[in-house]
């Protein structure tokens, strides 16, 4: 498994990459946070990318969406519908 230090944002890399992709870095540097720590919620994982909570909670909806989570983790809620949203109560 990783290590944690593993999982930080290594500047090195991502400046030798000619395009990097944010977005890509966030997702595979969760997927190794998830192997060394094995369970992670919203918040430590908003933390540990160093990302708003809301990019953190769509990161792993994505996993789980894709199989690569065979459960919503922790902190991984469905959230009810705002009024005047589709699906919600006017």
């Amino acid at each position: 498994m990783p290590s944690p230090a593993a999982v930080s944002h290594d500047a090195h890399v991502t400046n030798s990459v000619p395009y990097p992709i944010e977005s890509v870095d966030n997702a595979l540097r969760l997927i190794h946070l998830l192997r060394a720590r094995g369970e992670v919620g919203v918040t430590a994982a908003a933390k540990a990318l160093g990302v708003a909570p809301s990019t953190a909670h769509r990161l792993l909806a994505m996993l789980v969406f894709r199989g690569r989570r065979a459960e919503r983790p922790p902190g991984l809620r469905p959230r009810p519908a705002r009024p005047g949203c589709a699906g919600g109560a006017a």
